[in-house]
């Protein structure tokens, strides 16, 4: 069903291959999963797959990719995209619509189905998805894992033959990460090829029919899933897991720190997300944020930096009471979405020419590049080494391995790790279960506005 045959490609501004002498099949009801480090060129054999290259993004292909039987060469971006579903990195770009049931319903709308029949279509997959509770919402005030989930609906609901699917998992819950696994084999049984690039390894044992490791733009290594069991070849290619275990993480008694008292908030004409919710978090250590997709851990973040302001509450940084507009000066935010907060001319300008830290995340041979060039893992690397460089006494981080491999991972844990034993406040807003196994001090979970 996808076919790819001796592939090579370069970007138009690169004369560099990132792409080498790459063939695969991906049959009906097979599953491939392709990994490997960071900027090895899995995302862009996605976009060779999905009829992005060449037919948006140009540069230099040559070999043959087929789609059902038929050449991408010799069909529109739009022919394509009717037998292949795609779900980019950054979900935000494949939207049409400000509301989740426009987006929903956008696709049908454009093929001309009957009211009634775009009507069931978008409460099965909403239910599917869990979001019937956002359906009224803009798409643009969702957080991330909202967002991956109306993408997914979407392009499901359009019952595709062929998937492909760029870090499905990078935002959603494990809970919703799980979801999607059984999904996807329901899928698989019933006849899809799917492609998936991912880092997250473990969800995907069961279902993997077969696994290409890529480095520098080659297929270097292929097997069944067994092949990423051997630590050996986790560690040659900086790949994480395969499986994970839980680890209970225990939280200190608060002594210093950011303490957060009474805090109360409601976005316009939604119920309240926080009612006097108090919570704490200890400076000198790495403190995961969990929760469910949705339930307001984004928000949490915005209120203390200042970014949206508070209905009611009091914040306290070391026992000393302050406003939450002084603590935007005190505070470095590492938002999802890495585009929004480069905007400097080069990497080396976006971390104030500290190449120390460029050096500590291996980026310094990147310094004189446009930060809009690196790959999304790269990208990812860079604001995290951009709010370190504020020298600030809180540092909050949403989702920031969503796009790492396993090495880099470990890179971005060590790099925390110091900041926390300057005595600086580390919040982590994840997902990411091996993250918070190998990184992560204390862990606290929201769930219905409360801490538990």
């Amino acid at each position: 069903m996808i076919k790819l045959k001796d592939i090579e490609y370069s970007y138009s501004f690169q004369k560099e291959k990132v792409i080498k002498n790459i063939s695969l099949e991906i049959k009906p009801s097979e599953v491939v999963l392709i990994t490997g480090e960071s900027g090895c060129g899995k995302s862009t054999l996605a976009k060779i797959a999905n009829g992005l290259i060449p037919h948006y993004f140009k540069g230099s292909l040559l070999g043959e990719v087929t789609v059902c039987g038929t050449d991408n060469l010799d069909s529109t971006i739009a022919d394509i995209s009717r037998n292949i579903g795609s779900l980019f990195q950054d979900p935000e770009q494949q939207f049409f619509c400000n509301d989740v049931e426009s987006e929903l319903s956008f696709a049908h709308e454009v093929q001309g189905k009957k009211i009634d029949e775009i009507k069931n279509s978008v409460a099965k997959y909403a239910n599917k998805f869990e979001i019937e509770n956002i359906l009224d919402s803009s798409i643009f005030s969702l957080s991330e894992g909202e967002k991956q989930k109306v993408a997914l609906a979407s392009i499901l609901s359009l019952k595709p033959k062929c998937l492909v699917l760029d870090e499905p998992t990078a935002n959603l819950s494990p809970e919703a990460t799980e979801q999607l696994g059984k999904e996807i084999a329901i899928l698989k049984e019933a006849g899809f090829a799917i492609m998936i690039v991912d880092h997250r390894l473990y969800w995907l044992a069961q279902i993997a029919d077969k696994v290409l490791i890529m480095k520098n733009g080659e297929v270097l290594k292929s097997g069944n899933f067994d092949i990423l069991h051997n630590s050996q070849t986790r560690n040659d290619f900086g790949l994480r897991n395969s499986s994970l275990s839980l680890e209970k993480k225990s939280n200190s008694i608060f002594c210093k720190g950011l303490e957060i008292k009474n805090l109360t908030f409601a976005y316009k004409n939604k119920t309240a997300i926080f009612k006097d919710y108090n919570i704490n978090f200890q400076s000198g250590k790495i403190i995961a944020l969990c929760g469910a997709n949705g339930i307001g851990k984004t928000t949490l973040s915005r209120l203390i930096t200042g970014l949206l302001k508070t209905k009611k509450g009091e914040f306290y940084l070391d026992g000393i009471e302050i406003k939450s507009k002084n603590l935007l000066k005190r505070t470095s935010l590492v938002l999802q979405n890495m585009d929004h907060q480069l905007y400097a001319r080069t990497v080396a300008d976006e971390v104030d020419g500290k190449l120390e830290l460029l050096e500590q995340l291996q980026l310094a041979k990147f310094a004189a590049r446009h930060p809009q060039s690196l790959s999304g893992g790269q990208k990812q690397r860079l604001v995290i080494a951009a709010a370190i460089a504020r020298n600030v006494d809180i540092i909050i981080l949403d989702e920031p391995t969503s796009g790492l491999d396993g090495k880099n991972m470990r890179i971005i844990g060590d790099v925390l790790r110091k900041e926390a034993k300057r005595n600086k406040i580390i919040i982590v807003i994840t997902h990411d279960l091996e993250f918070i196994n190998k990184c992560c001090d204390e862990q606290l979970t929201i769930k219905k506005g409360e801490e538990v």
